[in-house]
């Protein structure tokens, strides 16, 4: 792995890393986190930022049960993007959580921004053409 990430990466003074599914997902079959995103980083020495989609995720987000938060619905939160005072407070308050329980920190939140979008496919994103 070291060999052909060497390879690919060169001389660049940085690379990104684009994981797969979630941190910890795994090769099915394999003990927890086994040949997840997270496990390649640890081989490969490789800091991890973690981004959270968090258009449709709302008050779930800083919520640490199962489920959605009591009384509350992520319904309400569809369709509403980080630009809203609502759920950048909200947002503050899951990152507080995170903080507390993970002990890792939070950077922030980006808004959306049309013009940096990058085309998808299933499970990633697309190469753009330079």
């Amino acid at each position: 792995m070291r060999r052909h990430f060497d390879a690919w990466a060169g001389e660049a003074p940085l690379t990104v890393v684009e994981g797969v599914m979630g941190l910890y997902d795994g090769k099915r079959g394999e003990p927890f986190g086994a040949y997840s995103s997270a496990s390649v980083a640890k081989r490969l020495g490789l800091p991890v930022l973690l981004l959270l989609n968090a258009r449709q995720s709302g008050t779930d987000a800083g919520d640490p049960g199962p489920g959605p938060a009591e009384g509350r619905s992520k319904a309400k939160d569809r369709g509403r993007g980080p630009e809203s005072s609502g759920q950048r407070e909200e947002l503050r308050d899951a990152g507080a959580v995170i903080r507390k329980l993970c002990g890792v920190p939070v950077l922030g939140w980006l808004p959306t921004l049309p013009a940096l979008a990058l085309p998808e496919r299933h499970l990633g994103l697309a190469a753009r053409a330079s």
